[in-house]
């Protein structure tokens, strides 16, 4: 089994749960865990696009000048 298969089920499962609860049963079952998800999808997105994407811009743009 690799990663995208037992990524797969997991979301799957994330699924279930919120359809059989809604949101209430998700958080009381994965609570943790999907406040973890959801910082962590922010955190890389924000430093993508606040850190890394400005850096490479302005390292590339000095060479035009």
């Amino acid at each position: 089994m690799n990663f995208f298969s037992k990524a797969k089920f997991f979301f799957d499962d994330l699924k279930k749960i919120y359809k059989e609860g809604g949101i209430r049963l998700l958080f009381k079952k994965k609570g943790f865990l999907i406040v973890f998800i959801i910082f962590s999808y922010y955190l890389i997105r924000d430093g993508f696009l606040y850190i890394i994407l400005p850096l490479f811009l302005f390292k590339n743009l000095t060479g035009c000048f």
